[in-house]
């Protein structure tokens, strides 16, 4: 499978809540590709999903280290940081225009 193949996949996984599945499509995705910041965004938003913002900081900022111009892990990161931070699905950045395109 092609890694943005992967990576849809995992969005697709993560938004219908079955983060183990999005998790290993993730993995997979890595394998392919080590240096891009997509999958460690995705992996944070898993995260914060789940209440680990330390960890979710974590993700957000090594993928913002291996590409500092995809600004979905910037918007993730700024939104986390924030000293008015509340959780909120739908301010999540996948960093793919998948959530605003009709269902796949």
């Amino acid at each position: 499978m092609r890694f943005d193949d992967l990576i849809k996949k995992a969005i697709i996984e993560i938004k219908n809540e079955n983060f183990l599945k999005a998790t290993e499509y993730i993995h997979l995705a890595i394998s392919e590709d080590d240096n891009s910041a997509k999958p460690h965004n995705l992996l944070g938003i898993i995260e914060e999903i789940n209440g680990n913002l330390e960890l979710a900081n974590n993700h957000y900022r090594s993928a913002y280290s291996l590409d500092p111009t995809f600004k979905a892990s910037d918007n993730n990161l700024k939104r986390i940081t924030s000293f008015y931070y509340v959780f909120d699905l739908e301010e999540i950045d996948f960093g793919e225009t998948i959530g605003k395109q009709a269902p796949i």
